[in-house]
């Protein structure tokens, strides 16, 4: 299947490249085989894909299925070789969030008795890190506006998170103060029999 347009190619299977018929392109015979597999909903090896399209469309499309750790691969993979394109920084950061959102729901807008926000912390963190990534190679023009949307989504999720944490913080003090207050009138009541 050709990465260009979608359109179903025939390929010699001695053959290294190919060309599809409807967009003219010329590509690896390995990428269209990579593609197919990936529409047909298959994991194809993200190793073996060495064009930077590819890989990219490879990426969403498996941030589209939610196979998070497969995009991030794809767009992980992008970066050994341009390190300095904050497009891919930014859709790192976009399946850290939407990982996060999807598989780690619970844990990270629920306070968690043990640990705290630390989880959420570190998913937080993370996340600063590959945003300040691409803030930092995104063209001077466009820089201000990407670092203010990034900095809306990230407050956002730790307001959700911190509100969480508000309230199960109140739902803790409320039960500490009806139990302080049963204990002392209990304790009013045992001394008052006392007495008589």
């Amino acid at each position: 299947m050709c990465p260009n347009c979608d359109a179903n190619i025939k390929i010699d299977a001695d053959s290294q490249t190919a060309f599809c018929a409807k967009c003219g392109i010329q590509l690896q015979s390995q990428d269209a085989f990579v593609y197919y597999e990936l529409k047909k909903g298959g994991e194809p090896d993200v190793g073996n894909i060495g064009s930077y399209k590819l890989l990219i469309k490879c990426g969403t499309e498996f941030l589209e299925q939610g196979k998070h750790d497969l995009a991030d691969a794809c767009f992980a993979n992008i970066l050994k070789n341009a390190p300095d394109d904050y497009q891919v920084w930014k859709l790192r950061a976009l399946t850290l969030e939407s990982r996060v959102v999807n598989e780690h729901h619970a844990s990270f807008y629920e306070y968690n008795k043990d640990g705290g926000l630390k989880e959420n912390k570190a998913y937080i963190d993370k996340y600063r890190e590959l945003c300040g990534n691409a803030v930092r190679h995104c063209p001077a023009e466009s820089a201000e506006a990407l670092a203010e949307e990034f900095n809306d989504r990230i407050r956002a999720h730790f307001n959700i998170a911190y509100r969480a944490y508000k309230q199960e913080r109140r739902r803790t003090l409320k039960f500490v103060v009806l139990a302080s207050s049963a204990l002392l009138l209990l304790s009013a009541l045992a001394l008052n029999s006392c007495r008589m």
